[in-house]
């Protein structure tokens, strides 16, 4: 696939009035362009009957708001997490039309609540550029756990003979979990379930056998949960 390639317009009158810290632009192609249009442009994320499941966390714009720290920055607005693109995407109102919607700028100190769940911009190696949204599942007094949602696409599948059919591209929802320590120190949980234990180093053993007697699955996030509220309390 080809890199992405996002063509934007700043716009001449912001929809908001805000400072230079949360500069919000205008997209003429506000999803995907080239590279995510598997098979050279045979998803048109504007009509979600050319591929099966979703390029976003969740399809429809949602009630949210724009926050520095704790602090709302911005209320009032209907946000939606586009997976794909790594980008939020900002109407003032749900009729808006999607020509004009605009992104919240990547940045260590803006974050977005999307109905109560809680989405943060976290650089590579603190090149801005390589960064990436997560999604804060659990904040405890000494780790946080993350959530970083992923999607991997399945390209289209031609009919091979007259009695086949061609495959809709389907999007599958692949999400990774992270150990985060407070200096944001991020350790990557494994597939293995067995593997998962050794986030937690010297009291893997111990976390093991909590979730055993607890009869929790750690590949299940609410249980995973359970096991990090554990570990901070030993």
């Amino acid at each position: 696939m080809r890199k992405f390639n996002l063509f934007i317009i700043i716009c001449f009158g912001l929809l908001f009035s805000v400072n230079s810290q949360i500069l919000v632009t205008n997209s003429v192609l506000h999803r995907i362009n080239d590279s995510a249009r598997v098979d050279e442009g045979r998803i048109d994320f504007l009509d979600p009957n050319t591929y099966i499941g979703s390029p976003y966390e969740f399809p429809e714009f949602q009630r949210g708001g724009i926050y520095t720290k704790d602090s709302l920055f911005i209320g009032d607005l209907f946000l939606r997490y586009n997976v794909v693109a790594n980008k939020i995407e900002i109407k003032k109102n749900s009729t808006d039309s999607d020509e004009d919607i605009k992104y919240l700028s990547q940045s260590l100190d803006l974050h977005a609540k999307i109905e109560g769940r809680k989405f943060v911009f976290i650089p590579l190696d603190g090149n801005m550029e390589e960064g990436d949204y997560f999604e804060v599942i659990y904040e405890g007094s000494q780790v946080d756990l993350y959530m970083k949602h992923e999607k991997e696409i399945r390209p289209v599948t031609k009919a091979s003979s007259s009695i086949t059919r061609e495959m809709l591209p389907k999007f599958r929802d692949k999400p990774l979990y992270f150990l985060v320590t407070k200096r944001k120190k991020f350790y990557q949980f494994p597939k293995s379930r067995n593997d998962k234990y050794k986030v937690f180093g010297s009291k893997s053993e111990e976390m093991k056998k909590y979730a055993k007697s607890e009869r929790l699955n750690i590949n299940e996030e609410e249980d995973l949960i359970k096991v990090v509220q554990y570990f901070e309390k030993q």
